[in-house]
Formats: C-alpha cells, structure tokens, sequence
C-alpha cells in the first residue's frame, strides 16, 4: 500500500508537474508574444526614425548644395563684373593719346589755383607740363605737374593746399561701379544685383 500512496504522490506530482510546464509555456509564449510585439515595435520606429533621419539629412545636403550653388553662381557673376570694369578701364587707359587728354582736361577743370597734378609714370610722356600750362591757361590758373608719380593706372590726382582729389581712373571707376553695377548685372545676366 505505501507502494500505491507513493505511486500516488508520484502520479499526482507528475500532473503538477505537467500542468505547471504548461503553464510555463503558456506565460513564457505570452511573454515571447510580448517582447516579439516590442521588438517589431522598436524596429518599426527605429526604421521610421532612421527615415527622418535619413530624409533630414537629405533635405540638408540640398539646402547645402543649393546654397553652394547660389554662393558659387555669385562669385562667378562677381568675376565677370569685375572683369567688365576692368576692361573697360584698361581701354580708357590705352586710349589714343588726343582722346585720352580730352579726359584729362576735364579731369583737370575741377583743379583749383595752385594745386598740384600728380600722375601716373606710364603717363608721363603723354601728360606734359605743356600741356597741364595750356589747361591751366584756359582755366585762367595757376597748376604745376609735380615730379613724384602717383600709384594710378590712368587719370590725374589734384594735390591743394587744403585737400587732394582722387582722379584717378581707379577712383572714377569705383564710383562707377557703385552707380552702374546694377544695371551691367542687369545686362550681362538678366538681373538686377
């Protein structure tokens, strides 16, 4: 009989045993259930997140490379306006030489009596004191051509007793640019800068 009883006990332990694996199963699916949900959840944000991510990321790159474009599309216009202003003041500078002292009579109509005319050394055989003394003359005052040279490509600088003037075609032409580029811009580009 203490066979049976222990038989018995056994049996009953083995159920237990059994109902209580099945038990474990069933929680340890629920749980396996669960963490697949979360891990497929995580995934799905992780992907949506590196998306964002990925898609920011693209939306900069483009922001970047538009602005390098409109930075680089500036710096070329810029180059070719300067390349404009600057051609056209080498061809005033190699003028023939009757065309380029009519200018620089009227640079030297804004002179006044005693002033000095200071000028480039490349025009030194082209603007003579002759011709300052018949200028003068027509001006009805007094101006000397002075023996330093001025640091100018072209054009006159009128050195007075209280100030100087810059004629220079360096000056002219800075002045120019700030009225006129504009419109060159306009011209050469379709634009207004």
């Amino acid at each position: 009989m203490e066979n049976k009883i222990a038989l018995k006990i056994i049996s009953d332990a083995e159920l237990k045993a059994v109902a209580i694996k099945a038990e474990a199963e069933e929680k340890a699916k629920v749980t396996l259930g669960k963490a697949d949900s979360e891990i497929a959840a995580m995934r799905s944000a992780s992907e949506k997140a590196g998306e964002r991510m990925l898609s920011e990321a693209r939306r900069a790159a483009k922001v970047r490379a538009e602005l390098q474009l409109k930075k680089d599309k500036l710096a070329a216009e810029k180059s070719v306006i300067d390349m404009v202003f600057s051609n056209a003041m080498k061809k005033i500078a190699e003028l023939p030489k009757k065309e380029y002292l009519e200018i620089i009579a009227k640079l030297l109509a804004e002179a006044e009596s005693g002033d000095e005319v200071r000028i480039s050394e490349k025009d030194k055989d082209v603007i003579t004191e002759a011709f300052v003394k018949k200028i003068a003359d027509k001006l009805k005052i007094k101006l000397k051509l002075s023996k330093k040279y001025a640091n100018i490509s072209g054009g006159i600088i009128l050195s007075g007793a209280v100030a100087d003037k810059n004629l220079s075609l360096e000056a002219d032409f800075k002045e120019l640019r700030e009225t006129y580029e504009p419109e060159v811009a306009r011209i050469l580009f379709g634009e207004a800068k």
